[in-house]
């Protein structure tokens, strides 16, 4: 999925038409939702085997809300085909 997600950057980064431009915007946000579907099936195939590791370490709950609020966002405003440039 990484080389997926790869090519697809390097191929928006070409000349594109506005269709083609879409294709690729469509694949890179298929490919990521894909890509968290599989991490989340391994990790739960991971506490399955109760082979899940879990590390303790200090993190400002802020920052995460904040920053996975903003990914939320994207996300919600990609589907929808918003620019974020715009504003």
């Amino acid at each position: 999925m990484n080389g997926i997600l790869g090519m697809a950057q390097l191929l928006a980064e070409t000349p594109l038409s506005e269709e083609q431009a879409e294709y690729v915007s469509t694949i890179q946000s298929s490919a990521t939702s894909l890509l968290l579907i599989i991490n989340d099936i391994l990790d739960l195939s991971k506490i399955e085997a109760e082979k899940l590791e879990l590390l303790r370490k200090p993190f400002r709950l802020s920052e995460l809300l904040r920053v996975r609020l903003f990914m939320s966002f994207l996300m919600f405003t990609d589907t929808f085909g918003c620019n974020l440039a715009a504003f």
